[in-house]
């Protein structure tokens, strides 16, 4: 599915302040990927609304915990933790 360019932008943007991380266009496959893994994770079907929601959460909030890089391999699987990180 690829996503509206304003969603990307809201995305890129969002993702550069509160984790740091930085998708430029080249690497726009991996940003739809994450942020509709992201989406179906939280039960919200809608990137938009997905966006918004995680304006409203604090940096430690365990949506924001989840979605934090982690290096691969760590994740026990345990619920709430990824053995890979979302955004790569």
């Amino acid at each position: 599915m690829r996503l509206a360019d304003e969603v990307c932008r809201q995305a890129r943007a969002l993702i550069a302040r509160r984790l740091g991380l930085d998708f430029p266009e080249g690497r726009r496959a991996d940003l739809e990927r994450g942020l509709l893994s992201a989406c179906r994770t939280a039960s919200v079907p809608v990137p938009e609304t997905y966006l918004a929601w995680l304006t409203t959460l604090p940096a430690e909030s365990q949506e924001w915990r989840r979605l934090r890089p982690q290096p691969r391999g760590t994740g026990d699987g345990a619920a709430g933790t990824l053995p890979v990180m979302v955004f790569p």
